[in-house]
Parts: structure tokens; C-alpha cells; sequence
């Protein structure tokens, strides 16, 4: 039953992310690449206006079906265009590329069972209960995680999430794979950003999913349910599209770039620095002769932003809906010390840990301690994030082609989006602040390296290779293998004990990894402390007046908890056996086989890469100086 829902919501991805986007970029002149492209983004736009139309009149949850529905006249419409476009060789590297990426996380997938690495928890279970909000209309007071109001976060994901589960089911399993498929469609702009890299750059796809598919960013960010990949599809779409307009004069890509990046920001505020960058770049450069570009370009965006604020604004207030946000609440926390905090994330996120003191639990097992010391270089550093190997080499790289060619937009957008992206990060993190604001870096950076991949030596493609298999093992399977833990006919990963306290007693959790990992564990299990006492009573010894006490202070704290699932969460707890399954759980601890059909997803991989022509660059001619110049010219005279 499982596996036929998600193959129901799989068809359903493909069919409303695409065909309603293609219904209004098809008559546009771009390329087939732009058009899919487009398609993704036009279409997933146009589902969350449907669906929050659907949320802000009220309407009941059938309603869901028409945008659905619209879909499908849309597939019926275009369907001979769309065909022509897939027929396209470089449109069918683009989908194969997706394909292959989506089956190889989705194995990964398969694996978690319990989140865990370094310090990260909560937020899964945060944007789960954001989409049951806007599918299930609960009360405009309700708290996520018992601490953010719903203006802390945009809603576009999570409102994406509650269209596709109003018709597959409210179940965690079918959040997840939204999440996955939604998460990894940042591939398809950066394989369409191959060819500003490099001449022969649009050749260089497969090298290009080989590492993503190695990065442990991208996959980690993939299947822990958050959004920012899906904030990063928007933004480097809409680089791609601002810089196409620029270079070609067409007013028509320029405002479509404006709208992917309001659309980023509606995702995540994380498009915010890159909006900004965007817009003063345009003003700068381009005032005079684009204003009318400009005037539409900024409507438009914000007309499309303005249907989330507006709303927040009119139910929650300004105050509420600008300041819920922790950029703002973590900076009124720290006052006076936000300069030192800025400079001193600025040095953790480009310096790795290694290189500086940095407390890392010791108190696990050896195999946890090494997951986290790994973990903090590649999901919060911007240099290791892009590869152990491959973020050295990125970074020489590209001082490389800026001295040679001249790149200035690329030399003022890397640093300023570093600093601006560093300075909107409210929270001081001693690991590293990549994960916030720079994930469009650390991806445009891959897609810059296999772009100029052949560019390099024999010995440095030696050590990407290499870097890329040490990311594999030790940021990919190793973290996703810890995710695997739960207690089970294997093993019992988490212990549960009852502890003597003042006022009587309590549960806790442990396990031999981090103890971030034992607070995930019980956030899967509602009402967990009461239902674990009662039974680990009668085993403990008490008065016969303390135990009364105590049944008492539990029944009473469970009818807080299901009044509580009534009301934030309407009652999803109660359905689902007061317990968040995840995929991994319907395949167990015997999961051998998910490493054995990625080994040989990986190993086609490279045979299909080393059956491809290997394409050189062109030796590039350096920059002569001005004598250099003369010179030349008095020997053609």
C-alpha cells in the first residue's frame, strides 16, 4: 500500500511540476534547457498560489484537486511541445541526470530512521507540522516546536507540501519524498549553469551528477526536511536568467529572474542577500537604460512576495511578521557583541574546524564522534562544504579564470554574498553558518568544477576523485548509517531508564551517538514520558502515596497532550498511533542491500563517464599589456 502511494505521488511531481509552468514559457524564445527550467519554476509557483487560495478561503480539501486537475488539461494542451522539447538531446541528459540523483537519495532515504549529526534537530519535525497547518487550517496561534510563529518561516514549501498531501495522505513517509523530489530539483539549474563556466561546459552533465551525488551537502539537505535546496533551485535560476538578460538585452529573462528570486525568498529568507545583490546590481549598472525593466521587474516580484506578507500582516501584525524571524530575535539576544558575532562566523564558516578548537561530544562511540567531526566540515564549512578535496580546488580555480578572463560580476558576487550572507545570520554557530545563506555558493562552486573539470591535470583530477570518495564514505553513507539507528529485532539503539527527581520522577533517553539523536528519537513518539513511566513504575521503588501522586500528575499530563493534538495539530498524533514513521522504518536494520544497489548505481555511473569523450579545454591566451599590444601591431603592419 505504501509503495503504490508513492508511486502515486511521484506521477503526481511530475505531471504538476511541470505541464502548467510549460503551458506559459513554451512560446518564449529561449533554449529547450531554459524552458524545462522554467517549467519547474512557473509550475510550482503556480501551485502555491492555487493551493494558498485554496488555504485562505477556507475551502475544503477536495479543492486541492483542481490545480491538480488544471494540470492535466495543461499535459493535454502542450503535450506535442512538450515532446518535441524531451526529444532534445540535452533535455534528456537533463531528466537522466534527475532521475538518476532522485533514485540514488531516495535510497538514501530509505536509511533514516532517526535524524541525527552535530547539533541539527527539530526542524524536520517543524516543517512537518507547518504543511499540516495550511492543509488542516490550524489556529493562527499555533507554535512549532514550541517556539516559532508561523511568520518565522515563508510558507511556499510547506504549502507545496500540503497540495501533494491532500492527495496522497498527511503521513510523514509522503512528506519526505516531497520534500526529497522538491529538494533535488536545484540540479536542474546548475546543470544549466554548466555553460557559463566553460566553453564546453554543457558536455560536462554527468560530471556534474557525480558530484552531487558525493556531496554530502546536497544529500543531507535532500532527506533531512527542510527547504533550502528548493531556495537554491529559485535563486541560481534566477542568476542564470539575470545574467542571460543582461548578456542578451531581453527585458523578458531579466523580470523572469526578479519573480524566481521573490520566489526564492517566499521558499526561504536564505534569497534574500542574493535578491538584494541582484537588484543593486541592476541599479548600478543599468538605471537609465532599463528603468521600465526595472518598475516591472519589481512589481511583479512584489506582487508575488506580497501574497505571503500581506496575509501575515492582516492575521499576525507587523511586528509579528517581521520580527518572528531569528535573524532578527537572535540579534536582539546578543545586542552590543553582533559585530564580534558577525566576524567571528565570518572565520569558522571559511576556516574548517580542524584548523581551529571546536568541542565535538567525544562522550559517543567512535563511529558517532568521527560522523560529527565530519559532519561540521562539510554542512556548515563554504570551502569543505563544496568536497574535502574539491573545495581547495574550486577556490584555485577560480582566481584561476577571474585573473585570466576578467569575470568581475563573479569576483564582486562571491565575497559580497559571503559577507551579506554571513551578516543576515542571526545566531552565533562556533561550527560554521554555510548552511543558512550559502548553499547557492557551494552548488554554483560544483557545477564550476565539473564545468572545468577537464581543464585540470591528470594528478589534480586524481584528488577530486579521491576527495569525492572520501566525502562518500565519511559524509555520505556514514551519516545516513547512523541514521539507521531505532530500536528494533537488531538492536535496542535507545534506552530508556526512569529517574528519581525532587517532585518525583522522570524518563531519559540514551544512546551511544550524539545525544541530539536521542532527542530526535522521542520527538518520532508523541506523549512519550507518560507512556513510558507508567509501565517502569511498578519495576521502581516508591511509597504507595508517591505512586498515586505520580499516576495522577500523568493522567493529567496526558490530557494536556491530547488536547493539545486536538487543537495544533488537529488531531494527526491521535490517527497515526502517536508516533511520526518514517520510510526507513517499513525496511528495517537489514539495509545491505541499499549499500549494494548504490554501489552499483555508482559504478554504471563511472562507466558511462569513462565511455564519454574527454573534451580539453582551449589553452586560454593571457591577458598582453599595453606594449605587448603595440608589438603586435607594428608586426601585422
Amino acid at each position: 500500500m505504501i509503495a503504490l502511494r508513492i508511486v502515486f505521488l511521484l506521477l503526481l511531481l511530475a505531471v504538476c511540476s511541470v505541464f502548467p509552468g510549460f503551458l506559459l514559457v513554451r512560446k518564449l524564445r529561449w533554449s529547450a534547457a531554459e524552458k524545462l527550467c522554467g517549467s519547474i519554476a512557473a509550475s510550482l509557483i503556480f501551485l502555491y498560489l492555487a493551493s494558498f487560495l485554496v488555504f485562505f478561503l477556507w475551502l475544503p480539501t477536495w479543492c486541492y484537486w483542481l490545480p491538480s486537475a488544471a494540470s492535466l488539461v495543461a499535459a493535454v494542451v502542450v503535450w506535442r511541445d512538450l515532446t518535441r522539447l524531451v526529444m532534445t538531446r540535452h533535455v534528456r541528459r537533463f531528466l537522466a541526470g534527475y532521475l538518476f540523483l532522485f533514485v540514488w537519495t531516495f535510497t538514501l532515504l530509505l536509511l533514516v530512521r532517526t535524524y541525527s549529526g552535530g547539533g541539527w534537530g527539530g526542524d524536520w519535525l517543524e516543517h512537518f507540522h507547518r504543511s499540516l497547518f495550511f492543509l488542516r487550517h490550524l489556529p493562527p496561534g499555533t507554535m512549532f516546536v514550541d517556539v516559532y510563529a508561523l511568520p518565522a518561516r515563508p510558507p511556499m514549501m510547506n504549502v507545496l507540501t500540503a497540495f501533494f498531501l491532500a492527495h496522497a495522505g498527511d503521513s510523514f513517509e509522503n512528506f519526505s519524498v516531497v520534500f526529497l523530489g522538491l529538494n533535488l530539483l536545484v540540479f536542474f539549474p546548475c546543470a544549466l549553469m554548466l555553460p557559463a563556466f566553460a566553453r564546453r561546459g554543457s558536455k560536462r552533465i554527468l560530471i556534474l551528477v557525480g558530484l552531487l551525488a558525493c556531496s554530502p551537502m546536497l544529500m543531507q539537505n535532500a532527506t533531512y526536511t527542510w527547504t533550502k535546496s528548493l531556495c537554491s533551485f529559485y535563486v541560481i535560476f534566477g542568476l542564470w536568467l539575470y545574467l542571460a538578460g543582461l548578456r542578451k538585452n531581453e527585458a523578458s529573462r531579466i523580470v523572469a529572474a526578479f519573480i524566481s528570486l521573490a520566489a526564492g525568498m517566499l521558499v526561504h529568507y536564505a534569497a534574500g542577500p542574493y535578491l538584494i545583490f541582484v537588484t543593486a546590481h541592476l541599479l548600478i549598472t543599468s538605471m537609465r537604460r532599463r528603468w521600465r525593466v526595472i518598475l516591472i521587474a519589481g512589481a511583479c516580484s512584489s506582487v508575488l512576495f506580497g501574497t505571503w506578507l500581506a496575509w501575515s500582516i492582516a492575521n499576525y501584525g507587523l511586528r509579528s511578521t517581521f520580527a518572528s524571524n531569528t535573524t532578527v530575535t537572535t540579534s536582539q539576544q546578543l545586542g552590543d557583541s553582533n559585530a564580534r558575532k558577525f566576524l567571528l562566523n565570518l572565520r569558522d564558516t571559511i576556516v574548517p574546524h580542524p584548523l581551529r578548537e571546536l568541542p565535538i561530544d567525544r562522550d559517543q562511540r567512535q563511529a558517532g564522534y568521527v560522523r560529527d567531526y565530519f559532519f561540521l566540515m562539510y554542512q556548515t564549512n563554504l570551502v569543505t562544504g563544496m568536497g574535502i578535496v574539491g573545495g581547495l580546488v574550486i577556490v584555485y580555480l577560480f582566481f584561476r579564470v577571474v585573473r585570466q578572463r576578467r569575470e568581475i560580476f563573479w569576483l564582486v558576487f562571491i565575497p559580497a554574498m559571503f559577507l551579506l550572507g554571513i551578516a543576515v545570520v542571526g545566531e552565533r554557530d562556533p561550527a560554521g553558518s554555510a548552511h543558512l545563506t550559502l548553499q547557492p555558493i557551494v552548488f554554483l562552486g560544483l557545477t564550476f568544477l565539473a564545468a572545468r573539470f577537464f581543464t585540470l591535470g591528470m594528478l589534480a583530477r586524481s584528488a577530486v576523485i579521491a576527495g569525492c570518495a572520501i566525502d562518500l564514505v565519511f559524509g555520505v553513507f556514514l551519516q545516513h548509517g547512523l541514521e539507521n539507528y531505532e530500536n528494533d529485532v537488531c538492536q535496542e539503539r535507545f534506552q530508556s531508564a526512569v529517574r528519581a527527581a525532587p517532585t518525583g520522577v522522570y524518563v531519559v533517553t540514551e544512546t551511544d551517538i550524539s545525544p541530539t539523536a536521542a532527542s530526535n528519537w522521542r520527538m518520532k513518539r508523541y506523549a512519550f514520558v507518560p507512556k513510558t513511566i507508567a509501565p517502569m513504575l511498578s519495576k521502581a521503588t516508591l511509597k504507595p502515596e508517591a505512586r498515586a501522586m505520580i499516576l495522577h500528575r500523568l493522567e493529567v499530563q496526558s490530557r494536556i497532550l491530547r488536547d493539545e493534538d486536538l487543537s495544533a495539530w488537529g488531531g494527526w498524533w491521535r490517527r497515526h498511533s502517536d508516533r511520526v514513521t518514517f520510510l526507513g522504518d517499513h525496511i528495517g536494520c537489514h539495509v545491505w542491500f541499499l549499500y549494494a544497489f548504490d554501489v552499483m548505481l555508482l559504478g554504471g555511473l563511472v562507466t558511462v563517464i569513462r565511455r564519454q569523450p574527454r573534451f580539453t579545454e582551449p589553452t586560454e591566451q593571457p591577458q598582453m599589456d599595453r606594449r605587448s599590444r603595440r608589438r603586435a601591431r607594428r608586426r601585422k603592419r
